[in-house]
């Protein structure tokens, strides 16, 4: 590129041929996956049976009547939960319950409408040799559980209630069942369980408590019965449910996520936020299924508010692009044969050209581009695959500070070219962990927290020494100001530790949270804090210093290497930023996009004001 634009001779020719080579072969998976996402973005919006019966009775409306309206603003499913005996106890009048002595078991005499269902349920639980039942005139029925008190009893499941799921089914909407694990649980009354679930029409199986229906010893049984019932199993995002994530891992094609709020939470939020909040778990997190909540128990007519918030999401979802239908889960992507060993083994010249321009060490660069190489050939086995994902997600911010190094360009360019460089690595981990078990976080990338935080100490740590003087500067008298700076930047990155990674312990402020209210307000996809506020202007700024610095005012070295490794925060948000697999890929895309773009004139106004300040005379 001529007219003074770009030359890259410090950069060789087939550093740039690598770097387009790995680009080119993360091509395949990856429009293979943006096309199961585009194909599948209907988010089906439910709701809990008892709360919209609690809600009509506010507005003197029937169940039916409710369902109605409710389906005419978005509604697609009906939360139903199963009922034990204990629940049917307390409201019907139809049981005589008698505890047999010496512990021959428990006598039941049931009316004609309770009957059949009690037996169904106690022979699915204890099976068909335990349970007796002797038909009594009028469809009554006796029966006798052998062996069991009532106290075990009381909390059999009798399936789903009959007169809901017949309503809900008549209504036009999908039953999505919401299922315990009973203590004592086996296979065998686990296939029951769905099975008799499947023919009350349930057509999405939602886990109930702390642990899915089987577990342990009963998940294959459960599996098995979904597939063979041709259910969807939902799991529940942000929720920890033993036995969840091996559904996940081991049947990714049943699964849909499914994104749910409480009302102690809807309650402290307007119902824009609400409302933006659904649609950004629908847009923005693969969530197929919503399941709504009212924001609030008193309302002049409880059930029109519950419907108007249903609708502002229907409309918000398409309005997104994203749409209202029945949930699917999310068909195979189509890969490449040994793809990570590919892009390992494209990615070494990299690796060593990086290493040997940051240690100045044939021996040291040889040995890691050697550990790039054998990470990549342990994936031919079939596993290893996230170890090389990290290696490729470390290098490529790495590589990146070596062409912020030597790219001799105008600075517009060089920082996207930096960037550039960065974006690869999370092109490669999208592209070698790019499976339907990701979407529904059945897997995650393990690597996060290294792969964010090891570039910004390696480049850190070669800014210091290459800028700040190195070693011998920490023997030199510290001021107050070096002090404090030092104390705010180890602050940063400490706080950027903890909030790093799939599950973080850090809480956001309420300030925080209004922050980033305003910006998905203002932008299509709200770019992430500390890219577009610190990483991405600090690269300016930086770039600006560094052609002061060959320059030869020596005097911008601390001040450099700062900046380098505050702009580092940016470069592994990037990577980051595609790190997060069930997130897709075009809203990672954007996110990185509209990032840079707000960042880089965030920074090009912080630099004018630096470049200023750093004039001779400070004008």
């Amino acid at each position: 590129m001529d007219g003074g634009i770009m030359k890259s001779q410090g950069i060789p020719f087939w550093v740039w041929v690598c770097l387009a080579g790995v680009v080119a072969f993360t091509f395949v998976p990856l429009s293979s996956r943006f096309r199961a996402e585009q194909s599948n973005r209907a988010v089906e919006l439910s709701a809990e049976i008892d709360a919209i019966e609690q809600l009509a009775a506010g507005q003197q409306l029937s169940l039916v009547e409710a369902l109605d309206r409710l389906k005419r603003s978005g509604l697609g499913a009906v939360v139903v939960s199963e009922e034990t005996l204990d629940d049917v106890v307390k409201y019907s009048g139809d049981l005589r319950i008698e505890s047999l002595p010496e512990g021959a078991g428990t006598r039941i005499l049931a009316s004609q409408g309770i009957a059949d269902r009690l037996a169904k349920g106690l022979q699915v639980r204890f099976g068909n040799a335990r349970v007796q039942v002797a038909p009594l005139p009028d469809g009554a029925a006796e029966i006798l559980v052998v062996g069991y008190h009532y106290a075990t009893l009381r909390g059999v499941s009798l399936g789903l209630p009959p007169q809901w799921t017949s309503v809900i089914r008549s209504s036009g909407l999908r039953v999505i069942g919401r299922m315990s694990n009973p203590l004592g649980a086996n296979p065998d009354s686990v296939r029951g369980s769905i099975e008799w679930a499947s023919g009350q029409g349930m057509a999405v199986f939602l886990p109930q408590g702390e642990q899915v229906l089987g577990r342990r010893e009963g998940l294959d049984a459960l599996i098995e019965s979904l597939r063979s019932k041709g259910l969807l199993y939902a799991s529940p995002e942000f929720v920890k449910i033993g036995g969840d994530s091996t559904v996940l891992r081991e049947a990714p094609e049943i699964a849909v996520s499914l994104h749910s709020a409480q009302t102690a939470e809807l309650d402290r939020m307007a119902n824009s936020e609400i409302v933006e909040r659904y649609v950004r778990a629908g847009r923005e997190r693969n969530c197929r299924i919503l399941l709504l909540r009212p924001a609030t128990y008193s309302s002049k007519a409880p059930l029109e508010d519950f419907a108007k918030i249903a609708g502002g999401i229907r409309d918000g979802l398409i309005r997104s692009g994203a749409g209202v239908g029945p949930a699917r889960p999310f068909a195979p992507v189509q890969t490449l044969p040994f793809l990570p060993a590919l892009l390992c083994l494209l990615s070494a010249p990299v690796a060593f050209f990086a290493a040997l321009a940051i240690t100045a060490n044939r021996s040291i660069a040889s040995l890691l581009t050697v550990l790039l190489l054998i990470s990549g050939a342990a994936t031919l086995t079939g596993a290893f695959v996230s170890y090389a994902a990290l290696a490729l997600a470390v290098l490529f911010p790495v590589a990146a500070f070596v062409v912020c190094e030597r790219l001799e360009a105008v600075l517009p360019v060089r920082f996207l070219a930096v960037s550039g460089v960065s974006l690869i690595g999370g092109l490669c981990v999208a592209a070698v962990l790019t499976s339907p078990e990701y979407f529904v976080r059945g897997a995650v990338f393990s690597g996060v927290k290294l792969s964010l935080l090891g570039p910004i100490a390696l480049v850190g740590a070669a800014a210091f020494v290459r800028y700040a003087g190195g070693w011998p500067s920490l023997k030199q008298p510290a001021t107050w100001l070096q002090l404090s700076l030092g104390l705010l930047v180890l602050a940063a990155f400490g706080m950027l530790a903890i909030r790093t990674g799939n599950d973080n312990p850090a809480a956001v402020s309420d300030l925080e949270l209004r922050f980033r209210a305003m910006l998905d307000a203002l932008l299509y996809v709200r770019p992430r804090t500390k890219e577009f506020l610190i990483g991405h202007p600090m690269l300016v700024v930086s770039l600006g210093l560094m052609a002061l610095h060959r320059s030869g005012n020596r005097k911008v070295g601390g001040w450099l290497a700062l900046a380098l490794a505050l702009a580092w925060i940016g470069q592994t948000g990037i990577v980051n930023t595609l790190c997060h697999l069930h997130t897709p890929l075009s809203i990672g895309l954007t996110r990185v996009a509209v990032g840079l773009m707000t960042g880089g004139i965030l920074g090009g106004a912080l630099w004018l004001v630096a470049r200023r300040a750093l004039r001779p005379g400070g004008a």
